[in-house]
């Protein structure tokens, strides 16, 4: 059963065969402000638009759930390198109203077996609105 996905090269699902979801999701939504100082008054706060949104999730590449963990993350670092906007989706539905880019990719290599195959990555990703 598709979660969601992140362009079309992150795809989050559960079945019998795969198990790929996200946890810990954080949507960060704020605005710009200016602070103007006051002589011997509080300072004025003046409005200057809205900021970039900004998700962070972690995920779980395991192999024993039929997820490549290594090809997984060299797919998750090309979105990076290249800075190609993608569309977040959870469900059925966009998250937020544009496009987003991939920013950061925190990676622990959790498990690796004889020979340097990895079996299990924990990742912290962060997405940020592209305008």
């Amino acid at each position: 059963m598709a979660i969601g996905h992140i362009g079309q090269t992150v795809v989050f699902e559960t079945s019998d065969a795969r198990i790929l979801n996200f946890t810990k999701m954080q949507r960060t939504v704020k605005g710009r402000w200016a602070s103007h100082s006051i002589v011997g008054s509080k300072p004025k706060k003046q409005f200057l638009g809205p900021d970039a949104e900004q998700i962070t999730f972690s995920i779980t590449l395991n192999a024993e759930h039929g997820v490549k963990p290594r090809k997984t993350i060299e797919n998750i670092e090309e979105l990076i390198q290249t800075g190609s906007p993608q569309t977040v989706v959870i469900g059925s539905r966009k998250v937020g109203q544009n496009q987003y880019v991939v920013t950061e990719a925190s990676e622990s290599w959790d498990t690796i077996l004889n020979k340097g195959e990895v079996v299990k990555i924990t990742c912290d990703i962060t997405l940020e609105e592209y305008l």
